[in-house]
């Protein structure tokens, strides 16, 4: 939720770095919520846990990163 309004990449990390998905987001059309369907990049359904995103859109806005929650 809350991407900016702009193409972005979105990449989901462990805590401990190791990279889980990349996401395409086109919020050129106003919708700032994109939907994952907790499968990893090597098609694996992903662990409860903790974590990291990092969000880089194109444009003006900003660089952003946080963490997340699965619980399953």
């Amino acid at each position: 939720r809350n991407l900016p309004a702009c193409r972005s990449t979105v990449r989901i990390f462990t805590l401990s770095g190791d990279l889980v998905e990349i996401l395409y987001h086109d919020g050129s059309e106003g919708s700032g919520t994109l939907v994952w369907d907790l499968v990893s990049r090597n098609g694996q359904n992903i662990t409860s846990g903790v974590y990291l995103y990092a969000v880089e859109p194109e444009g003006k806005f900003e660089r952003t990163a946080g963490k997340f929650v699965v619980i399953r």
